[in-house]
């Protein structure tokens, strides 16, 4: 199978579960958006307060806090989700690997041997559900903060 076809094909996977997907989705978009307002606080507060000789404590260091406790949630909401999808889609491809064994004539498995089979079915299929995830990461969440940094 080539890796287009593998690509196409495990992003139609995940496509079963729009609601996670676009969950997991979300949350990276908020990370990123609380990711990039932590430097603009900050920013603000040294061109602000702090060149005109005033110290206000509360404020800038409360909405700081709040933005942290924003990206911790937003990063945990986020890998759960996108956990979430990534172990459903391995059960859909073990079960589909599986089956599709099941299926073999027993002449040609005999050929393999019992590990070569077993880890095909389990270990292989695992590599392949951690791409949807490190792939919506790179490309969603980090795609969002370079755009939010550059403008």
């Amino acid at each position: 199978m080539s890796t287009y076809r593998l690509v196409v094909r495990i992003a139609r996977e995940s496509l079963r579960y729009p609601v996670r997907l676009a969950s997991g989705v979300i949350c990276l978009v908020g990370l990123g958006a609380a990711q990039l307002a932590l430097p603009w606080i900050v920013k603000e507060w040294v061109e602000g307060p702090l060149t005109h000789g005033e110290l206000p404590v509360g404020g800038p260091i409360l909405f700081a806090l709040a933005i942290v406790i924003l990206i911790a949630i937003f990063l945990f909401a986020s890998r759960a989700f996108l956990a979430s999808v990534n172990q459903r889609m391995l059960e859909h491809l073990r079960s589909t690997a599986v089956g599709r064994v099941l299926r073999i004539e027993p002449v040609t498995v005999a050929r393999y041997s019992t590990g070569d089979v077993m880890s095909r079915v389990f270990q292989d299929a695992g590599l392949l559900s951690g791409v949807i995830e490190g792939l919506l990461k790179r490309v969603v969440g980090d795609g969002f903060l370079v755009l939010g940094a550059c403008s």
